[in-house]
């Protein structure tokens, strides 16, 4: 410590002073791990996926219309126009809104309703990610820890040994870098066809509530008296069948909900982000340590618990695969 002292001054002591402060928590899941469950919580991905099912059964074709709405033949010829103008709106192959570019997931461009289905099982990838990261931790640690405690005791000069150690940190981080970059990919794919599906529900709604609905009910009635030629029939009977079917839609549209549950699994997802983001940051000072510090000196971990440290990886791996077990598999 003196010799480092006389060459490189009062930097150098606040260097290793700074080192023996790294948090007690550092290397750990932390961010992951909330009240020791996993970050991503069943109850909101249950509402997503709730609310992902909605979407998927709404009707997205003329004829899905006229079926789910009982509309008659005659109803469905004559205003033909205002079914396209619904459909506008409610298919499904309308693009994103904001035409997300998702390399890893390759779902921009397609279809928003089913992408967002697709994004809801992509979550899995993310949980195995980190899976794999959870089962590495005790070798990789191990080695960390042993490596550290030999630089920086009598080996301070064994180059051999300090490049080890980097390495070690590296491929660490290029899995930790990996799994961020799925979950951030993840995330905004899922937000940007959740976007382009609320963006198409509110234009549905708004034209639904600027179409002037007396006017297609006139329209039924003129139409219908016209062209009716049958006997003995209702005629008024089979005009107010077509004018229901279309004051269901009318009805249904204004109550359409589709994105409602969706904002906080996605802000789960982004705290997720966050989590892997500071073990990154953790792994990166620890490495930038051990390149200034090339004399005998403090263990940068010295006040760090490697059994604590692999504990907690090991009880964030169980909280995983038991969310992507209850709630991604099987959705």
């Amino acid at each position: 410590m003196l010799r480092c002292l006389t060459r490189l001054g009062p930097l150098c002591l606040f260097s290793r002073l700074a080192a023996m402060s790294f948090d007690k928590n550092m290397l750990t899941p932390r961010g992951l791990l909330v009240n020791r469950k996993f970050v991503c919580q069943g109850t909101s991905f249950s509402n997503l996926i709730i609310n992902i099912n909605k979407m998927m059964s709404i009707p997205h074709t003329k004829q899905q219309i006229v079926d789910v709405f009982h509309i008659p033949d005659f109803g469905a010829v004559e205003l033909i126009d205002i079914l396209d103008d619904m459909i506008r709106f409610m298919d499904k192959r309308q693009e994103s809104s904001r035409q997300a570019n998702v390399s890893s997931i390759n779902m921009s461009n397609t279809i928003p309703i089913f992408n967002t289905q697709v994004g809801y099982h992509d979550v899995g990838t993310l949980c195995d990610k980190i899976s794999v990261l959870a089962a590495a931790a005790p070798k990789d640690y191990d080695e960390i820890f042993d490596g550290l405690a030999r630089l920086y005791k009598d080996e301070a000069h064994n180059v051999e040994l300090r490049n080890a150690i980097k390495a070690k940190i590296d491929a660490r981080l290029a899995d930790i870098r990996a799994a961020s970059s799925s979950g951030t990919a993840n995330r905004n794919a899922l937000a940007d066809f959740t976007d382009a599906i609320d963006l198409a529900q509110g234009q549905l709604q708004y034209f639904s509530q600027h179409l002037n609905w007396a006017e297609v009910y006139s329209r039924i009635v003129q139409k219908f008296l016209s062209s009716w030629i049958g006997e003995g029939q209702n005629v008024w009977s089979e005009i107010a069948l077509n004018i229901t079917a279309f004051s269901l839609i009318r009805a249904w549209i204004s109550q359409l909900e589709l994105t409602g549950g969706t904002a906080s699994s996605l802000r789960e997802l982004q705290e997720a982000v966050g989590g892997i983001a500071e073990i990154d940051g953790d792994l990166i000072s620890l490495r930038k340590y051990i390149e200034e510090n090339t004399e005998p000196g403090p263990n940068p971990i010295l006040n760090l618990q490697k059994g604590n440290i692999v504990e907690m990886w090991e009880e964030l791996d169980r909280e995983v695969k038991k969310f992507k077990s209850n709630f991604i598999d099987t959705a």
